[in-house]
């Protein structure tokens, strides 16, 4: 355009131009399907996803999707915008932080540079569930109480009116006291009992069958109200019909007091476990019951003994259970055999984790991201990489690498565009393999942490300010000065190659202190939360606009790295779980418990410290530490010193080692 002065009748022209930049624009999540608002109405027992969702970016960059609020530790979101729960929720069992089946997540979106969030809330509502009634014994016998038992899924009932074979009505609803009855579908016993109804145990009333009642099927009904204050009625009739009892009764007999079954683990519910367990009685059919500590986790057909499984089993967190079987004929003469069930192994795949997508700055050199694998069976991991880039990486303990540092300006994926797609495998030595795609994208430039109002320096960098400029939880972003070059760190300490190696990869940056590393100050709790998911992760984690915890300020620092370290189950906060404590410092206990979690060290021989108490809440990771040559103790090595504070120099020292002992497997 020409934009003309004019004057005393002259005028002036002058071309303009105006160009318009772009500007990076943080992506919009937004449901990608009608049933995916950001309020969303599920029942109970919802087996998959509850919502999908799609990122409208701008710069139609792709996203990596994360899940922020107090709730999201109950549900996952799948590289693909897919929110599901973690577990089938239970109306009855809500586990949402208020109690009350409304879940309150935040789906974040990050495109490398911005973040773009969500808010979302889950409702789930109550399935009505029948109730069940189940008899003592399988076969009615005249002169023998036959106890009929209710129980419902949604717990408590009350206003209990029964009607018995005979028309009897008896129960709570006529007068009677009924204690309420708390137990979950099928979680039965049969009771010895041999007497009339009593009328003061409503919830499981007893018939005694007479001569009128033989070869007749019995029948019970029963009315009530559940704890959401729904009327339900249901009825059971006896397997068999009623019988004389025999001239001459006999007791069960098992072949042994004992006896085992085996099951493989990882086997899909209701799997059968073995011959069926049975006992002999000629002419008696029997019932069958299960008791002992662990009866809950299995089931038993009470006409054949068969035991199956109710949930999967896993040989690695518990190799053997034990069940007491009891055999009750129609007179109630029992006899029980205990089983013990053996659960064998089955060569499974590594667990693989980690980002499949991974925003690397152009020109970095370190390490794109550190995958972790855990095998099963507790061996060695092989790393592996193919796909149409992975020319363009190495691989090894788990650290993807650029082979050389990429450039967004000339790009070198296969696609042209930036977005490098390779396969990470994790393989075991039985070649049980487990893959991850993944996609880096090389971004123009390292985005900022997000930043807050200015703040004062701190001065110390230890247990007051946590570090370097800016370290408060509302400070602004620092910036990382010349990493791995300290003048307050000295070349022959024994933390020296610690610093020397973990600084360059840029594991300290932001968190110095103005006399440079401040080794012999106390770390603090938030600066421990960023070189702990730095060393993990190999990078920063993406930004995020809320926290789990009250006492963590949305717009500071720290915050991505302490919800991140929630996220990976190393923290779960302080004091009743709400609050953080970010100034905090980290006392050695709490330093063994960060690493072992963080580490997922297995158990080993260790060398026991006086000063830790084997109930101690710590003992069992000071153990672990140990045991992996982590921790040599304090003082002459016979004691730990759990409750000193863990100084900067130290903490740096112990996750040296870790990545050094530890392997990734």
């Amino acid at each position: 355009m020409t934009v003309t002065a004019t004057a005393a009748g002259k005028s002036t022209p002058l071309d303009v131009t105006v160009t318009v930049t772009d500007v990076n624009e943080p992506p919009q999540p937004g449901p990608a399907a009608p049933n995916s608002q950001a309020t969303i109405t599920v029942e109970e027992d919802h087996d998959g996803p509850v919502g999908a969702y799609v990122a409208n970016d701008p710069e139609e960059f792709i996203v990596h999707w994360s899940l922020g609020g107090r709730d999201s530790g109950d549900f996952t979101i799948s590289t693909d915008g897919e929110l599901s729960f973690v577990t089938v929720p239970d109306f009855e069992a809500p586990q949402d932080s208020g109690g009350n089946n409304v879940y309150d997540v935040t789906v974040r979106a990050f495109d490398g540079t911005h973040t773009g969030t969500l808010d979302v809330t889950v409702t789930v509502t109550n399935v009505e569930e029948p109730g069940v009634v189940q008899l003592s014994n399988l076969q009615p016998q005249v002169g023998t109480g036959l106890r009929a038992t209710l129980a419902d899924p949604d717990g408590t009932i009350s206003e209990i009116s029964w009607t018995l074979p005979d028309g009897t009505k008896t129960g709570s609803a006529l007068g009677y006291t009924a204690s309420p009855v708390v137990a979950a579908a099928g979680a039965f016993a049969a009771v010895p009992f041999r007497a009339a109804v009593l009328p003061a145990q409503a919830t499981s009333p007893v018939y005694v069958p007479d001569d009128e009642d033989v070869g007749k099927d019995l029948s019970f009904d029963v009315s009530y109200v559940d704890r959401h204050g729904t009327t339900k009625t249901t009825t059971v009739e006896s397997d068999n019909p009623v019988r004389t009892p025999p001239p001459e009764n006999s007791r069960p007999e098992f072949e042994s007091t004992s006896t085992t079954r085996s099951v493989a683990e990882k086997t899909d519910p209701e799997t059968a476990i073995g011959d069926p367990v049975t006992a002999s009685d000629p002419g008696d059919p029997l019932t069958y019951t299960l008791g002992g500590a662990d009866a809950a986790l299995f089931d038993i057909n009470r006409a054949t003994g068969l035991l199956s499984t109710k949930a999967a089993l896993d040989r690695e967190t518990r190799s053997s259970y034990r069940v007491r079987v009891t055999a009750t004929d129609p007179s109630l003469a029992s006899a029980s055999v205990t089983v013990t069930i053996t659960v064998t192994d089955v060569e499974e795949p590594p667990v693989l984790t980690g980002d499949a997508v991974v925003f690397y700055p152009s020109g970095e050199t370190r390490t794109v991201f550190t995958y972790r694998a855990t095998d099963p069976e507790r061996q060695s991991i092989t790393w592996s990489r193919s796909g149409a880039d992975s020319g363009q990486f190495t691989i090894s303990g788990g650290r993807l690498r650029f082979r050389e540092p990429p450039d967004h300006a000339t790009p070198g994926d296969n696609g042209g565009d930036n977005i490098y797609e390779i396969t990470v495998t994790a393989t075991d030595p039985a070649d049980h393999a487990t893959d991850l795609d993944v996609r880096v994208a090389v971004t123009e430039e390292r985005p900022e942490p997000p930043s807050g109002p200015s703040s004062t320096p701190s001065s110390s960098g230890g247990a007051s300010g946590g570090g370097g400029t800016g370290g408060g939880p509302s400070g602004p972003a620092p910036a990382a000065g010349p990493v791995g070059v300290f003048g307050d760190v000295a070349g022959d300490v024994y933390y020296s190659a610690a610093v020397s190696t973990l600084g360059p990869l840029g594991v300290f940056a932001g968190t110095e202190c103005e006399q440079g590393f401040c080794p012999g100050e106390a770390i603090d709790r938030k600066t421990a939360a960023v070189w702990i998911v730095r060393v993990l992760d190999g990078r920063d984690p993406s930004a995020v606009s809320t926290s789990r915890f009250a006492d963590v300020e949305a717009s500071g620092f720290h915050v991505p790295f302490i919800e991140r370290l929630a996220e990976l189950g190393v923290t779960a906060g302080c004091k009743d779980g709400s609050v953080f404590c970010p100034d905090g410092t980290v006392t050695r206990a709490q330093m063994a418990v960060f690493l072992s979690r963080a580490y997922k060290l297995a158990r080993g021989l260790a060398p026991a410290f006086a000063d830790v108490p084997s109930d101690a809440w710590y003992a069992d990771h000071v153990a672990r530490l140990a045991a992996w040559g982590i921790t040599a103790g304090c003082g002459d090595g016979s004691v730990f010193c759990p409750e000193r504070d863990t100084l900067r120099a130290q903490m740096a020292a112990f996750l040296y080692r870790a990545e050094s002992r530890v392997p990734d497997s």
